[in-house]
This record gives structure tokens, sequence and C-alpha cells, in this order.
């Protein structure tokens, strides 16, 4: 993977943290109130920040040819057993949504949308019509956000679908103050480990999977925070593209244009159109490029391919453009820098007619473009 230029010399400790030994990893307890978990943790020796198995979830999944309101879907082929290594029913993952999303109903239980809110209560709305669709899915559902985990059981009760299930345990919350310390950088490796424990435990327990609705917000506020968590949120969009798991991941429009331009573009559907293009995981391992490259975002792109986690085959780094729409020389120059620091070779497909052409004008070499069934 090449370096991120924007994590300033903090890249070796993260990958040190993403590889601690396990037996750092918290444990998970209920709390003695129905509906919340607690956690334990223990302080990871490499950082001295705490490690737990519960925290902010966020997602992703592949393109399709955006139509109508919420997006459009697309199937993927079969994906691999789950984090616990347990195989499950179900093993082909349903169609995924992507593009522009302006609700959160009918979306299905590998999905990932980034939802950039104004105020809390419209936070807290959207996260009710997710968690009760996912109910009715037989998921499980968390709710993960600052407070008390009273006051986030309270957030929940005045649904009856979501009061119901809070009293069934297929409803939870999760309480960050409890979680991170204030200024904490997420872990990326150990909270993929999590949340692929979680989603294993609420298929033991019958559920169909695990949805997670959380604000993020705490956790992107500084340079540091925010490279992280960008690198997560690639990261655990390929455990979602082929696992029972989906995530709403919520940011308040505190959070700059700039910032959350780095977050939604790791997502493969968002409320809002910033930053232009999407790059995330399609099931099996490829990676998926949608919307339109151009100067606007083309060193956010960079920034992007930096922070994503190639999955190669052979050599090969796979890219789904179905849902390009424009890509020029600039972009396209990044993509064979990024593939000569893989020691790799980019398969393209897509059905935009001009990538064949700028390749072949550009003499790049590394980038093999097909069409697009």
């Amino acid at each position: 993977m090449t370096r991120d230029p924007h994590d300033r010399g903090a890249r070796p400790a993260a990958e040190a943290r993403g590889r601690a030994d396990d037996g750092h990893d918290a444990d998970r307890h209920e709390s003695a109130e129905p509906g919340t978990v607690a956690l334990r943790r223990r302080r990871d020796r490499h950082t001295g920040l705490a490690s737990g198995t519960g925290a902010p979830g966020t997602v992703g999944r592949t393109e399709a040819h955006i139509s109508g309101p919420r997006g459009a879907t697309e199937g993927h082929p079969s994906g691999p057993a789950n984090g616990t290594g347990a195989r499950t029913a179900n093993p082909r993952p349903a169609a995924r949504t992507s593009g522009l999303v302006n609700r959160l109903d009918g979306l299905g239980p590998h999905d990932h949308v980034c939802w950039r809110y104004p105020a809390p209560d419209e936070f807290r709305a959207r996260v009710r019509e997710f968690l009760v669709d996912g109910l009715a899915r037989n998921l499980q559902v968390w709710y993960v956000a600052t407070g008390s985990p009273a006051d986030l059981l309270e957030d929940l009760r005045g649904t009856a679908e979501l009061a119901a299930g809070l009293r069934t345990g297929a409803a939870r919350v999760v309480s960050l103050d409890a979680t991170y310390p204030v200024g904490a950088v997420l872990d990326p490796a150990a909270q993929v480990r999590a949340y692929a424990e979680a989603t294993g435990a609420a298929l033991a327990e019958g559920h169909a999977g695990l949805r997670v609705a959380a604000d993020c917000t705490p956790l992107v506020r500084t340079p540091e925070q925010l490279a992280a968590f960008a690198r997560y949120e690639n990261a655990i969009d390929h455990y979602m593209a082929d696992r029972p798991f989906s995530a709403l991941c919520a940011y308040s429009t505190e959070v700059g244009d700039a910032a959350f331009g780095q977050l939604a573009c790791m997502h493969p559907s968002a409320n809002d159109a910033l930053p232009g293009f999407r790059l995330h995981a399609a099931a099996g391992g490829a990676a998926v490029l949608g919307g339109e490259l151009d100067p606007t975002n083309n060193d956010l792109f960079a920034l992007a391919l930096a922070r994503s986690e190639p999955h190669l085959r052979d050599g090969l780094l796979e890219v789904d453009g179905r849902t390009l729409e424009f890509i020029d020389h600039r972009a396209l120059a990044r993509l064979s820098a990024h593939a000569d620091g893989l020691g790799a070779t980019v398969v393209l497909r897509t059905s935009w007619p001009g990538a064949a052409t700028l390749v072949d004008l550009l003499g790049l070499s590394n980038i093999r473009v097909e069409s697009a069934a």
C-alpha cells in the first residue's frame, strides 16, 4: 500500500496498533440495563490507548447505475466465511445501494451510507428510520453515539419497534463516551475485528446480520483522527461487501467540506454530492470507482488511493468502473502511479468511452481498460 502523504509519519504507529496481540482486545459484557452494551477495555502496550469491541460503525459496498431518489443496487458474487471463521447460510451478498440517497429505509444488509446532518434531532430521527428498517429485516441493530447509556436508550424508546427490540436484545446502544477518550485515534484493524466478532455473534443469536447507526463526528476532529478513520472506512467496507453488516456513518455539519469529502468518498452512498466520486469495495476484494474525477477532486483521489486497502489477485488491481461517468488524464495518471507503487496492473472495467483513449495517449502501460458488461 502506498503511504498516505497527509499522515505526517503516523502510519507506522497505526500499523503497529493494527498488529497488536489479540490478548489486548476488549471483553464485551452486558450492563445491568437491558439494551446497553458496556465495554471493558485494556490498554494497548504499544500505544497506551484502550481498545474496544463495540465502537463506532461505518460501512460501504459496490456500485451500480444511479436511478431514482435512493440510488441503484447491484448484486455480488459469493463471499468468504465470516470474521469468526464459521460459515453461515446466505453466502451470496444481496444487492447494495450506490450513489445519492435521501432516505434510510429500504436499505439492504450490505449497505454503507455516509450521512451529513445539521442538527441532533435530525440525526436521531434518521437513526430510528434506519434501525427500525433493520429490525424488520431480522438484523440486530446498534445505536452508537455520545451521551450516557440511559440517554441513548431514551432516544430509541420513543419508537415502538425499537422499544421492543431493547427488551429482547435485538436493539442495543453503545456510548462513545465510555469507549474512547477525547482525541483518541481509532485503530482501523482492531475496529474491523470488533465488528466482525459482533456480526458473528448476531448471526449465532439467530439474526440475519448486524446493522449499526453511529455518530462518528467525535472521532474525526483532528488530522490524525481523520486519516485513521478514512482508512477504517475503506477497511470496514471490504468486510461489509462480503458479510451481512450494514452501517450508517453520520457526521455533523461541523465537520467541514474538505474533511467530509475525505470520508464520503470511501462510501458507496451518501446524502451529499461531495466530493463527486466514490472509491470503495466490491465483494471478493475488488475496488469500485464511480462518479466524476476532474481537477476539482484530483488531489482527494490521490489521498483516497493512498488510504485504500488494495486486494490484488495475481498481480492485478481490479477496478469496477461501471458507474464511472468521467475520468481525466490526471486521475488516470494518479491511478497508474498507485498501481506502480503496488507492483500491480490495473484492470479498469468501464463503459465510459474516453478511458481507453486517454490510457493509450498517455502510454499508461500498467492500466488495461476493458468494456464493462
